[in-house]
């Protein structure tokens, strides 16, 4: 089956460091019919690009990308996620997404908001 997402379900940023060239690469998350999906947005002025990077299946499959599962290497060893924001309102599973990432990468600094909460309270805001 393939891949499949919402454009406007976008849930989050992972931003990874590759170490080999010391450099920063920041990756668009959302959910879709996988449990993570990873996608680099490229921006030219009105025009938006995507490019897939990566996802994980399922739980499962992020436990093994990550490490975390006997056996298995971590892909991103090379390249570690560093930051990490996710919006708890457009990812239905983003405790189980939170436990992993931070038992696989223990420095991630993760940000983790609700865009409704925040929406709502500057309307309260603007009304005053």
């Amino acid at each position: 089956m393939a891949l499949q997402w919402k454009f406007d379900k976008k849930c989050g940023e992972i931003t990874f460091f590759e170490k080999a060239r010391e450099k920063e690469f920041t990756y668009a998350l959302y959910e879709g019919n996988a449990f993570l999906i990873m996608l680099k947005e490229e921006r030219d002025g009105k025009m938006i690009e995507w490019e897939m990077y990566n996802f994980f299946a399922d739980e499962t499959h992020m436990k093994r990308c990550c490490g975390l599962a006997n056996g298995c290497d971590d892909l991103f060893e090379d390249a570690p996620p560093i930051r990490m924001r996710l919006d708890i309102k457009k990812h239905s599973k983003w405790k189980k997404v939170v436990e992993l990432m931070l038992k696989a990468y223990p420095n991630l600094e993760l940000i983790v908001y609700d865009s409704e909460a925040f929406v709502k309270d500057m309307a309260k805001k603007v009304r005053l």
